[in-house]
């Protein structure tokens, strides 16, 4: 089954897709995780992005996650995170796969606002919690 999470930041859905993904034994697949674990040239070039506070081009997104989708673990499905962002990266993403399913978790503004104001990344681990919800992390 190949799944697409949509929602806007701090809906949940990164959260609700690797706890899924285990139940269905397929990869949860996170953009986000896909260009921080990108190595050598490609490091590189997302860096190049990055490093000045731009955007990582749609073109070299695609190439990043269709890289990924053509692993094996993908042969089952997958399910993806955080893209697409927009109809021009959906076009995209059309041309390289097909999605059987799509999620989208609503939230209010307030509540996204007010998870984002306790949203952290743990500095050993690189995993990101919610300091409301779970006060007993150490970071």
């Amino acid at each position: 089954m190949k799944l697409l999470f949509m929602g806007v930041q701090g809906s949940g859905k990164g959260t609700q897709a690797k706890i899924i993904s285990v139940k269905l034994g397929v990869p949860h697949i996170s953009t986000g995780d896909l260009l921080r674990g990108a190595t050598q040239e490609l490091k590189k070039e997302i860096d190049s992005y990055i490093a000045v506070g731009r955007l990582v081009p749609d073109e070299l997104m695609l190439r990043v996650l269709n890289a990924r989708l053509l692993l094996e673990d993908c042969n089952g499905g997958f399910i993806l995170d955080g893209y697409p962002r927009n109809i021009v990266q959906a076009k995209k993403l059309d041309e390289i796969t097909t999605i059987d399913k799509v999620i989208e978790i609503v939230i209010s503004d307030e509540e996204a606002f007010i998870r984002a104001i306790y949203r952290v990344t743990c500095s050993k681990c690189g995993e990101g919690y919610n300091t409301k919800t779970n006060s007993s992390k150490k970071i």
